[in-house]
């Protein structure tokens, strides 16, 4: 379960006692961005369609500006222009300038953590980048579906919204704590395949 394979339209598939798992592209994920998130995220010029909305004109009125003045902490954000556009934490080069932020106010680390004190800033440079991640995801078509159908062929269970940007293993466990606990064999019929190796990524290709 590469990141190329799932973009290149390709599922994850598991059959036991007449129940079906398929794990493919999440075509009904919503921007992560529309979401209430700790971080703010900026982008100004010929960026500014990515991120969050907002309604400062360019970058010196973002300084000036309200926002600005309550953050806590700020990531600076670069864009590699590539077939697949990703935003970067680091520039590609000492000449590349950031093309946004991601900031984080005093008011909304106070109400993720209920507290303001040198664990939560670390926490929130964690969880800042962590959005990014999620971010990116989003916009290369990277975030994974499950869907698990009955006998019937029903759907009985679809939840979406992982990243794709882990090893099989790991998002089959993420993917069993988000699924309901009868559902939980399919993914156990898949797990210790993908562990000790017996099964590969191909094998579950279609």
């Amino acid at each position: 379960m590469t990141k190329e394979s799932f973009l290149s339209g390709k599922q994850l598939t598991a059959k036991q006692n007449g129940y079906e798992l398929v794990i493919a592209n999440d075509r009904e994920a919503e921007n992560p961005r529309n979401k209430y998130n700790l971080g703010k995220m900026i982008f100004f010029g010929d960026y500014s369609y990515l991120g969050d909305e907002h309604n400062l004109a360019n970058e010196r009125e973002f300084l000036t500006s309200d926002l600005w003045r309550e953050t806590e902490v700020v990531l600076n954000l670069y864009v590699a222009d590539t077939e697949n556009q990703k935003i970067l934490l680091d520039p590609i080069s000492q000449n590349q300038k950031p093309v946004g932020r991601i900031v984080a106010p005093h008011n909304r680390i106070v109400y993720w953590f209920g507290k303001f004190d040198d664990e939560a800033m670390d926490t929130t440079i964690d969880e800042l980048i962590d959005e990014v991640q999620e971010y990116n995801d989003f916009l290369n078509d990277n975030l994974l579906r499950f869907s698990v159908k009955s006998p019937t062929g029903q759907v009985i269970e679809s939840v979406g919204g992982f990243s794709a940007s882990m090893p099989t293993a790991d998002i089959l466990k993420i993917m069993k704590n988000a699924t309901n606990a009868r559902n939980h064999f399919m993914f156990d019929t898949l797990l210790p395949q993908m562990q000790n190796g017996t099964k590969s990524n191909n094998d579950f290709m279609m």
